[in-house]
C-alpha cells in the first residue's frame, strides 16, 4: 500500500529523511497528512487502491483526526466523505494503545500507562507477599 501512495502523491509526513503516508498493523491504517487537501488526495487514492484490490472499507470504523486545523469552529471546515458517505471527524482515537488527541496532548495517555502499569505492579507485588 506505502508504494502505491508513494506514487503520484505529495504529502505524508517526513521523519528523521524518510517520507510515509501510512501507518498500518494487520487491519488497522493510518493515513497520515500535514494538510486537508493532500488527505483529501490520500483517501482518493486509497478509494483506487482498495477497488483494485476487490477491498471493501468499512466506513463506520473510518475516521479523520486532523490535527492542523486551528479554528475548532464550524466555519471552514472539511466534510469528508468516502464514496458519498460522510466520514466522522473525531478529537481523539487509539491506535495501537497509543491514543492520539487533537490537541496533541499525551498527558492523559501518560497517566493511564501510569495506572495501569501501577495496578499490575500491586498485583504483582500482592502475589510475592502471600508465597512468604
Amino acid at each position: 500500500m506505502e508504494e502505491h501512495f508513494k506514487n503520484g502523491l505529495g504529502g505524508g509526513s517526513l521523519v528523521e529523511g524518510d517520507r510515509f503516508w501510512i501507518l498500518a498493523y494487520a487491519n488497522d491504517v493510518v493515513i497520515v497528512a500535514k494538510e486537508e487537501e493532500v488527505l483529501e488526495n490520500i483517501i482518493k487514492g486509497l478509494e483506487k487502491y482498495l477497488e483494485a484490490k476487490k477491498l471493501v472499507l468499512n466506513v463506520e470504523k473510518f475516521k479523520v483526526l486532523f490535527f492542523g486545523r486551528k479554528n475548532s469552529g464550524k466555519k471552514g471546515r472539511v466534510v469528508w466523505k468516502w464514496r458519498g458517505e460522510g466520514i466522522e471527524e473525531v478529537k481523539e482515537f487509539i491506535y495501537l494503545g497509543f491514543v492520539f488527541k487533537k490537541n496533541r496532548n499525551v498527558r492523559d495517555h501518560v497517566k493511564e500507562r501510569i495506572k495501569r502499569a501501577d495496578m499490575v505492579m500491586k498485583k504483582v507485588w500482592g502475589k510475592g507477599e502471600k508465597l512468604i
